[in-house]
């Protein structure tokens, strides 16, 4: 049953889920449910935690909850995007606020996955929650924590990194083998993005662009929503073409949190980020991973 009230977020740590599915608004696979269980998990726990989450706004998801869902604002994306128009809806659910991005040129269809521009659609949902992120902070909700999921998400820890250096990302993977692995050349179009990304290894895996290890490179915190997927990424260097690579070489911020299920672990992960000083590995993430100025968007 959807809600009306929104939790307050005073003397609270803000946590923003960004995914690309979360059950009711967009109930497409497991990972919907994983997502809205964590996050409701999150949000019933004693330490006061503000939780939200961000997903796209699916045409026939939006269709099914018309009239529940509140028009917040709109804004026009920044380029490569400017011709698509996001608008903020807003709904409660379990004590949660959930925020769907409703960006109808890239979203207004039949389906929520499956077009030969899912990497753009995608992209285009990254780049206006970063806006989203930008406009809250004006309305004095900072997110201390921002936790993305899977391949749809993996450009934003570079798009928050250089704005936003004291916020920490916990990046999870839940569908290792999808990764968005493009040719290298998708770089400038899909995001406007200095190609030194690529020569340096960031956004590289297998001699392609791959949207899924520039999450895993830029993330805080990595962590994996399985037991089996987790051993295999730990101990198996080849593992889902190659990325147990990456997972071994991230060691030290491998979280071995295989069970997205563990509220607990979660939990206090986020309570121990919010708390971490800025490090030298954070700084080197903020200053020298990020060469983009990100264009801004237009209100509308």
């Amino acid at each position: 049953m959807l809600e009306n009230k929104e939790k307050d977020v005073k003397h609270s740590l803000p946590i923003l889920f960004v995914s690309s599915e979360a059950t009711p608004f967009a109930p497409n696979g497991d990972l919907a449910a994983k997502v809205t269980n964590l996050a409701t998990r999150i949000a019933k726990q004693p330490e006061n935690h503000f939780v939200a989450v961000v997903i796209p706004g699916y045409k026939q998801y939006m269709d099914e909850f018309k009239g529940q869902l509140k028009y917040i604002y709109s804004f026009q994306l920044p380029a490569p995007y400017s011709q698509a128009e996001c608008n903020v809806l807003q709904a409660y659910f379990n004590g949660v606020t959930y925020y769907l991005l409703d960006i109808p040129y890239y979203f207004g269809r039949d389906k929520m996955y499956g077009y030969l521009d899912d990497p753009y659609r995608f992209t285009a949902f990254s780049f206006a929650v970063r806006q989203f992120i930008e406009d809250q902070e004006k309305k004095s909700i900072r997110f201390d924590i921002v936790h993305a999921f899977d391949w749809e998400t993996g450009f934003l820890p570079y798009m928050l990194r250089g704005k936003y250096p004291w916020m920490r990302v916990v990046y999870t993977v839940n569908e290792p083998y999808f990764q968005c692995a493009l040719d290298k050349t998708r770089l400038w179009d899909l995001t406007r993005f200095n190609f030194a990304l690529y020569n340096d290894g960031i956004v590289r895996q297998n001699n392609q662009l791959n949207i899924l290890k520039t999450g895993l490179t830029l993330a805080d915190v990595v962590t994996v929503s399985s037991k089996a997927k987790a051993e295999a990424l730990r101990n198996e260097l080849e593992a889902y073409e190659n990325l147990g690579y990456i997972f071994n070489f991230k060691v030290d911020r491998f979280k071995p949190l295989d069970d997205i299920y563990n509220t607990e672990a979660y939990d206090e992960l986020y309570n121990e980020l919010a708390n971490e000083p800025m490090t030298r590995y954070t700084w080197v993430k903020a200053v020298a991973y990020t060469q983009l100025t990100m264009p801004t968007t237009s209100r509308v």
